[in-house]
């Protein structure tokens, strides 16, 4: 009985020995050789490995593993998207040869610093969502950069972004920034939110003439104003904030779609400044004080004919 349970011992060993062997990218179970696009999602492997096999390599996507650390990307200089998106990895490292490089995913990971991408110059998107880094640095070098993806880090301010004048969306939201700075120079941007952070001002935007969305929604702010220069606006997303009073909106004659759900807007005659905006489509206004009037959706009616869209309903279904 004795020598029976040792062997089954044996036998667990070398079953889990044998399980950790099928979790290597690159071995049979995981096969890469000759491909120029891998996708491998949930397969609890511990590094990037056998990259030789694969030498035409353009797109890696290596989502929800349990690799630490960036390394094995010297044989696949060609690469040009790299997905390692909800892994272990705490520093960004091991890129330097990847020099054709332009995206490169990092989200959901433990990175607390932006570091060693000075040779990623041809990269146009770079995403470090829900991570741990508390400054933004390190990106002067990526002048082709033309997506910012910082949301739900531990930010308070917005700085550092002096060398990235191709930028034309940079997404900053679930942070802790509490003022809308050192982003005048950034003209192409085209996105720009901010939200869910602790702004109590619309201010430092004048400049960016090129906007499209706005996003400054879950914040403290209590007066629209400063964007009366942003006339290529289509969204303004001003929702969950502290506004009483639309206004300051006139030059907004591209503005589709327009958010204040969840503010302190309770004066029909607030709703009579809708009307400026020849091009709305959208006006989402629900759990306003206003919005609680029996003659609230008319109103808007009225005063803009030709809405499609009041809240979550589209004007016929009314």
């Amino acid at each position: 009985m004795e020598n029976q349970g040792n062997t089954e011992s044996n036998e667990k060993i070398i079953e889990e020995e044998k399980k950790e062997e099928e979790n290597i990218l690159g071995n049979t179970d995981f096969p890469i050789e000759g491909m120029e696009e891998i996708t491998y999602l949930n397969c609890r492997f511990k590094k990037i490995s056998n990259l030789h096999l694969c030498p035409n390599l353009n797109y890696l996507c290596l989502r929800r593993n349990l690799i630490t650390e960036i390394s094995g990307l010297s044989p696949v200089p060609q690469l040009r998207e790299l997905e390692l998106y909800d892994n272990k990895i705490k520093k960004i490292e091991g890129l330097s040869s990847c020099v054709n490089l332009e995206i490169l995913d990092l989200s959901y990971n433990l990175i607390r610093t932006i570091e060693n991408l000075e040779t990623l110059t041809n990269l146009k998107k770079l995403f470090l969502i829900s991570n741990k880094i508390v400054k933004i640095e390190g990106l002067s070098a990526l002048q082709n950069l033309h997506l910012l993806e910082l949301g739900a880090n531990r930010i308070k301010t917005i700085e550092n972004l002096e060398g990235l004048s191709n930028l034309k969306e940079l997404w900053l939201a679930k942070n802790k920034i509490t003022k809308i700075e050192n982003i005048s120079h950034l003209t192409t941007l085209e996105v720009l939110s901010i939200a869910a952070n602790k702004l109590e001002s619309i201010e430092g935007v004048e400049t960016l003439v090129n906007l499209y969305q706005l996003l400054v929604n879950e914040n403290k702010i209590t007066e629209i104003q400063n964007v009366s220069t942003l006339t290529e606006l289509n969204t303004f997303d001003l929702s969950d904030n502290l506004i009483s009073k639309i206004q300051n909106i006139d030059t907004l004659q591209n503005l589709e779609e327009f958010w204040l759900t969840n503010n302190k807007v309770e004066l029909f005659t607030e709703l009579e400044n809708l009307s400026k905006l020849r091009n709305l489509k959208t006006v989402y206004l629900e759990r306003c004080p206003v919005y609680f009037f029996p003659d609230y959706k008319m109103k808007i009616l009225q005063v803009c004919p030709g809405i499609k869209q009041i809240d979550a309903l589209m004007v016929n279904n009314y």
